[in-house]
């Protein structure tokens, strides 16, 4: 078959072409080709298959495995950056010893990072939080927001949490910076501020309670000074400052000064004790008055030494001339000096001289009308004739018994002589009449006190002498009238003119009595002694009537 085919080819090449036929290609190329191609082209489908799905997994593997080393390292570098974060607050802290605990929050207010110098317990931790949410809002709001003042039991001072925002390098904020700052070193600087003696500074916040003081334990109780008058006034006033005189709550006198810290609205106050105060002042005044006393004495031993001759001669002169303008006119003058103040010396007793004769002339006038009244009173009724002067010497008697003053006895002797003037204003008939009924006699005759103390109320002369016309019918024991006063209550001069009328009228002849001897109208009197009369006036007109009338 083999040789067939060659010499076929052989015969064909020689009839198509003259030159001499190329070599011919081995069939087991073919068959090796074809072979091959059958074995080999299954195997590379396969294989690139294979390949295909061997990479898409692998791809796939890859794309985990870098996905988590991508998450593995982003971890790695935020726990880094965490840590950077953490260091950069905590170098803060290191370095500003102030600053008790720092913490970036989110927007949320959550802590994302926190650096804790100490941990601060509160016990209303509401407050903590109510703060935190209103310094987040303002924080979100751009503004940087200083929160109120509070107390720990860890810390022996306040502490304040401030709340910043933080923004991103696109200006967006992104964090809050929250800080909570130790007043430590404020409260230094306001305990430094002393003033004299016990004089001090403290600081209160926008509640009036008390942010820094030198007791710590009212610090720590954060005990509300509202109810002093200079922190009520610094709460009201705000901004502005001011110096008020105040007490504290002990009632301790204070000068103080309030002003407003900026930015905060805090108020410091400045106070002492007045007496501190005025601690300077009673120092120059002590020193003053010191070289004053040694002055004055200097300047009075040599004043003395040549101002007696005159001093001494005016002084009398005054002295005369004020008991002169008190009614005394026998006041004289006894200066023997032959210069101008001997000349008015002698010339003030001329004219005391004169005014005692000019005095005695109005007394004797004044004393003549009042025994002419009283004698034409007594005339209304011829059983009462003389009864006022009678009236007037008895009592002027117990009076002078009594221990009384001139003045007084004077006084006493025109009330007496004037008791009965009420009885001008009353009918003849009833005043001389035996019989008059008991309505005449309550409703007339027992007005008469009252109706002469109105006679003589528009002369003021005779303001004194009213009081014994007026009471002398009053009893000691309150049965008397018109006002039916008892005891010491009833005026002395009305006491003794009240015995002294009774006396009278027992000893002389009445319509409706005759007189009575002197001695059983004693022993009648003493037995109405705290009931009638007050005692001490019945023992001093017994002594008295013993001395001048002995029974």
């Amino acid at each position: 078959m083999a040789k067939l085919l060659r010499e076929v080819c052989m015969a064909n090449e020689k009839l198509t072409t003259p030159q001499p036929l190329p070599k011919q290609k081995k069939l087991i190329y073919m068959l090796l080709t074809v072979m091959l191609s059958i074995a080999v082209i299954p195997l590379v489908v396969t294989g690139l298959n294979l390949m295909k799905i061997n990479k898409e997994f692998l791809e796939n593997e890859l794309l985990l495995l870098h996905t988590q080393l991508a998450n593995d390292t982003a971890e790695k570098v935020s726990i880094r950056f965490e840590n950077i974060r953490r260091r950069l607050l905590i170098f803060y802290l290191e370095r500003y010893p102030n600053i008790l605990n720092l913490a970036i929050l989110n927007k949320s207010g959550r802590e994302e990072v926190q650096a804790y110098r100490t941990i601060i317990k509160i016990n209303d931790k509401s407050i903590i939080n109510e703060e935190r949410d209103i310094g987040v809002k303002r924080a979100l709001h751009g503004e940087i927001f200083i929160g109120d003042t509070h107390v720990s039991s860890d810390l022996p001072e306040s502490f304040l949490a401030i709340y910043l925002p933080i923004k991103n390098d696109i200006g967006q904020i992104a964090n809050i910076l929250k800080a909570d700052i130790n007043l430590k070193d404020i409260s230094i600087q306001v305990d430094m501020v002393n003033i004299r003696k016990d004089g001090f500074a403290y600081l209160v916040n926008r509640k009036g309670q008390l942010i820094t003081h030198k007791d710590k334990q009212r610090v720590r109780s954060q005990e509300n000074m509202s109810d002093i008058e200079i922190v009520g006034k610094y709460l009201a006033v705000g901004k502005t400052g001011g110096a008020i005189p105040f007490k504290d709550k002990d009632g301790k006198e204070m000068l103080g000064a309030y002003a407003t810290v900026k930015n905060l609205g805090w108020g410091v106050i400045v106070q002492e004790p007045k007496s501190d105060a005025y601690l300077s002042v009673r120092t120059m005044t002590k020193t003053t008055t010191l070289w004053g006393i040694l002055t004055i004495i200097l300047a009075s031993t040599i004043a003395v030494f040549f101002s007696n001759r005159i001093s001494i001669p005016i002084q009398k002169l005054a002295d005369s001339s004020l008991s002169i303008a008190k009614g005394n006119f026998k006041e004289r003058i006894d200066i023997p000096a032959k210069n101008e103040i001997g000349q008015l010396a002698r010339t003030f007793n001329y004219m005391a001289e004169k005014l005692d004769e000019y005095s005695q002339d109005m007394r004797d006038l004044f004393v003549s009308t009042i025994k002419s009244l009283a004698a034409a009173i007594d005339a209304k009724d011829p059983y009462t004739h003389g009864h006022s002067e009678r009236v007037a010497a008895i009592a002027t008697m117990i009076a002078k018994e009594f221990g009384l003053s001139p003045q007084e006895i004077e006084m006493i002797n025109i009330a007496a002589l004037l008791h009965d003037v009420g009885k001008i204003g009353i009918d003849d008939h009833l005043l001389r009449g035996a019989m008059i009924t008991e309505e005449q006699y309550n409703n007339i005759i027992k007005q008469h006190p009252q109706l002469g103390a109105s006679i003589m109320a528009p002369i003021k002369q005779l303001k004194k002498i009213i009081p014994g016309a007026k009471y002398h019918h009053e009893r000691f024991d309150g049965k008397g009238y018109p006002d039916g006063l008892s005891g010491k209550d009833i005026p002395l001069v009305a006491r003794i003119i009240a015995l002294a009328d009774t006396y009278d009228a027992m000893t002389s002849d009445r319509p409706y009595q005759k007189a009575m001897n002197q001695k059983s109208v004693v022993e009648k009197i003493k037995e109405w002694s705290g009931s009638r009369f007050d005692p001490e006036i019945v023992k001093a007109f017994a002594s008295a009537l013993e001395k001048e009338r002995p029974i």
